[in-house]
């Protein structure tokens, strides 16, 4: 049962660092998760602009 929730966190974590565009979080610590997940996210093939 342990696995099953850290696959869901994990999951989760990928949503919020492919994802966020300011809706969960204010505009400041979206822009902070943007750039330091902006090579990774090119490289997983996720547009980002």
């Amino acid at each position: 049962m342990v696995e099953w929730g850290l696959m869901a966190l994990a999951l989760f974590a990928v949503h919020i660092l492919l994802q966020e565009n300011g809706i969960l979080f204010s505009d400041q610590i979206a822009e902070y998760l943007h750039e330091f997940s902006h090579d990774a996210r090119h490289s997983l093939g996720a547009p980002c602009h």
